[in-house]
């Protein structure tokens, strides 16, 4: 998303990100900006310092209280070129700078390097999330799998040892006739089993 009151600056970046493939969203002040990340958050923001209604360095304030540098990059693009104004713009959580005139090589850069590290750190984060799934939960009726009941026992012990619980219950439950079950529709039919007392045990909680 471009957010900059300079209705030809705007065309001049919405066509140089368009020639790489990048699809781009267009508002000219910060009151129109807050309303279209709050309609549909973009993947980076290329943000003008200086706007009409609202300053923007106010706007980045306002978005990173809602959102983080690695959900949400914001490159801030500005005529000012001294390192005071660079530093304030890092420092209230910036991505990047880029100074006006635009480099056409670097902003294209910057927005791509942007881009990839944030999809790089989505991408790892689902792949930590599924990895967590599978070391946590049994693969057939997806509740936690014995390594969590068998930690959080140990934590139970702990805490009783050291003073700061006065016990623990644990309920077994038991399958009757399990084998009769699993020799006569084989385990297929075993599984369905249990897959059946796993979701009965989730929804009577």
């Amino acid at each position: 998303m471009i957010v900059d009151d300079n209705v030809t600056n705007c065309e001049v970046l919405q066509r140089r990100l368009g020639q790489h493939g990048l699809e781009c969203r267009v508002v000219y002040n910060g009151t129109d900006a807050i309303k279209e990340v709050s309609r549909q958050t973009p993947d980076l923001i290329l943000l003008d310092v200086i706007l009409p209604d609202i300053n923007g360095l106010e706007l980045l304030k306002e978005f990173r209280s809602d959102h983080s540098a690695d959900d949400l990059p914001i490159i801030m693009v500005s005529a000012f070129n001294d390192v005071d104004s660079t530093a304030k713009c890092i420092k209230l959580g910036a991505t990047d700078y880029l100074r006006k005139p635009l480099n056409g090589t670097i902003l294209m850069a910057k927005a791509v390097a942007s881009l990839e590290a944030k999809y790089f750190r989505e991408a790892n984060k689902k792949l930590l999330e599924e990895l967590h799934i599978r070391a946590t939960t049994c693969p057939l009726t997806g509740i936690f799998n014995r390594k969590v009941v068998f930690d959080h026992g140990e934590e139970c012990f702990t805490q009783i040892k050291e003073g700061k619980s006065p016990g623990f219950s644990l309920l077994s439950i038991d399958i009757d006739f399990f084998k009769k079950v699993n020799d006569t529709y084989g385990h297929p039919g075993g599984d369905v089993v249990i897959i059946a007392l796993a979701k009965l045990l989730e929804e009577k909680g």
